[in-house]
């Protein structure tokens, strides 16, 4: 409920109705302004408005189109709170309505007279059946503030657009690591029940117990209900749940809809089987909300690394670089899960993503590079080399609508945003081909079996870390400790661990969404930069102390020629500034 002499343009309403979705808008403060929205092919002939003032107020108007708008006066109502009721109406003989007959009925002022109107027979109009409906109703505010008028500028109110309800639900389905490390624990050793989506710890699906079964190595029972355990929640907290974005996506994702690979060319390849059709719901309307761009992130701050580490030392390898006095007791006693999961874990080594595939796709859907021993050289067929500059323009763009929308005494233009994101959602639509989807799975999977792995507790009995130090997740602290020991730089894992998640909301926000549309307003990429507004900005703050480039609408005025850079780049160059200095102290 909303002060209707406030700054709120826009009211919270109760749906009652399934076919119609009922709006209403503050115009002024004068007025109230409704938008009655078919959904489906239900009409009603006749809607009936009623405010419970005093006198009652009651608006009749026929139907106009699939939209029908009106509008009632509050200018002269009191201080107090009203109840506003939407009902549609109509006759159910096929006859149609005369507005006549209300201006020379009596005064009526409520719902109830009507219907005493419908049903009493005159010369005039002989009753009829009819049928009627609540559609939706919704509560305002009318009051003065005091006995002195208060001026105050606020920013310019936005229209509500419906895919603001499929961004909520990409923030909604983030993974999240504390929920998935205690999910796994009580996986591992409890017995099986029903899956709970709301507290994973109370589930340890049936089906991955059957996969305590013998396998052709020796003791890897535990890695065996880590991988799968993994799957299965990925499975269940990482796809979109179609029934939370109704509105977007009655059908399918917009998105689909310009494709010139159509939608219905591609469906006519599944038979009509329920194994088909299954398959088609999940690739067709429920995508998994996960951007490889996370996996990027925990590669850049050493995650992998740190691993393989971990399993060279596992097999008595010597690592060097002054690291092997450091973790020369790393001595796990088979008595403890962490030996036998190590040990399934390097075992199946064959059936993991390698590094230079990883880079390969990396550059493949971004043009983002990691250079090193381990990622050989090779010739790209296909690479976005110019997804970095447009990223960062988007970044910087959405940083100076935000200046703008935070000055009151001007309205922000939202244009260039919305040219950013559709240039932005083009170039990730050339990257989402060939391995695009399974590769992204993939290695999600497999890093968050790592984290899983670094974060047990036995890691730390041999690595350490700062106990003070208030880290997110739990395996971060360990990755902190080994970037230490091998000089990977003084950046903590922390602001890659942002990069991470928050460069993941972005991305899917503008790959799955509509910005291909030559008729999108720009009050969508408005929306869009005021919902995101926390992930830009710390996407921002997190790149600018990982690369040393700021993003931000300050560093557009004079140019920043870092910002178009490759970050892994700009990293190697921050980490041999840091020696360079280590070295001159000393």
């Amino acid at each position: 409920m909303r002060r209707i002499n406030r700054v709120a343009n826009y009211f919270e309403y109760s749906n009652e109705h399934p076919s119609f979705k009922v709006r209403a808008f503050n115009d002024d403060n004068k007025q109230v302004r409704l938008m009655i929205s078919e959904r489906d092919s239900l009409q009603f002939d006749l809607y009936f408005i009623h405010v419970n003032s005093t006198p009652q107020q009651v608006t009749y108007l026929l139907r106009q189109d699939v939209n029908t708008e009106t509008s009632f006066n509050i200018i002269r109502l009191t201080d107090g709170v009203y109840a506003c009721s939407i009902y549609g109406i109509r006759r159910t003989d096929g006859g149609n309505f005369d507005l006549q007959i209300f201006d020379t009925a009596d005064a009526f002022d409520s719902i109830e007279d009507l219907d005493d109107l419908f049903n009493t027979s005159s010369s005039e109009n002989g009753s009829f059946p009819y049928e009627r409906a609540l559609l939706g109703q919704f509560d305002f505010d009318c009051g003065s503030e005091d006995e002195f008028t208060k001026v105050r500028m606020e920013r310019a109110g936005l229209t509500q657009t419906d895919d603001e309800e499929f961004w909520k639900a990409i923030k909604k389905h983030q993974l999240n690591f504390k929920q998935y490390f205690q999910f796994i624990n009580h996986a591992m050793y409890r017995p099986s029940s029903k899956f709970n989506s709301i507290d994973p710890r109370n589930t340890s699906p049936a089906y991955i117990n059957a996969e305590r079964r013998s396998n052709v190595f020796v003791g890897i029972n535990e890695y065996q209900m880590l991988k799968m355990g993994t799957e299965f929640y990925m499975l269940k907290l990482s796809a979109l749940d179609e029934n939370q974005v109704t509105q977007y996506m009655p059908d399918r994702l917009p998105y689909f809809e310009h494709l010139s690979d159509t939608y219905e060319s591609a469906d006519a390849e599944y038979p009509d089987t329920p194994i088909a059709n299954r398959i088609k719901q999940t690739r067709f309307k429920t995508p998994f909300f996960i951007e490889l761009i996370w996996s990027y992130w925990m590669e850049q701050g050493m995650l992998m690394q740190t691993m393989n580490l971990i399993n060279l030392r596992f097999q008595n390898m010597s690592i060097g670089n002054g690291v092997a006095n450091q973790l020369a007791r790393f001595d796990l006693s088979p008595l403890r899960p962490l030996s036998h999961l190590l040990w399934g874990f390097i075992q199946d080594e064959q059936h993991r993503l390698s590094l230079p595939r990883r880079v390969q796709e990396y550059d493949h859907e971004y043009g983002l590079t990691l250079p090193g021993r381990a990622a050989q050289a090779y010739a790209p067929a296909d690479s976005r080399s110019k997804f970095l500059e447009a990223f960062h323009n988007l970044l910087t763009t959405a940083s100076i609508y935000y200046k703008e929308a935070d000055d009151t005494t001007r309205i922000a233009d939202a244009f260039p945003v919305l040219n950013c994101l559709k240039e932005v959602h083009l170039l990730l639509a050339e990257g989402n081909h060939n391995a695009y989807g399974n590769l992204t799975w993939t290695a999600r999977h497999e890093m968050m079996m790592t984290q899983y792995l670094i974060a047990r507790d036995e890691t730390r009995v041999f690595l350490g870390g700062r106990p003070m130090v208030p880290y997110p997740e739990e395996w971060m602290d360990r990755v902190d400790t080994m970037r230490s020991m091998m000089g990977w730089g003084g950046t903590s894992i922390t602001y890659f661990y942002d990069l991470a998640i928050h460069g993941e909301k972005l991305l899917l926000s503008v790959r799955y969404g509509d910005w291909s549309d030559a008729n999108m307003p720009a009050v969508n990429a408005a929306n869009w930069a005021l919902s995101f507004r926390d992930s830009v900005q710390k996407y921002m703050h997190g790149y600018r102390t990982v690369t040393g480039a700021d993003l931000s609408a300050d560093a557009a005025v004079g140019g920043s020629a870092m910002r178009s850079l490759q970050p892994s780049l700009l990293i190697q160059r921050r980490v041999q500034e840091e020696r360079s200095r280590i070295q001159r102290r000393a």
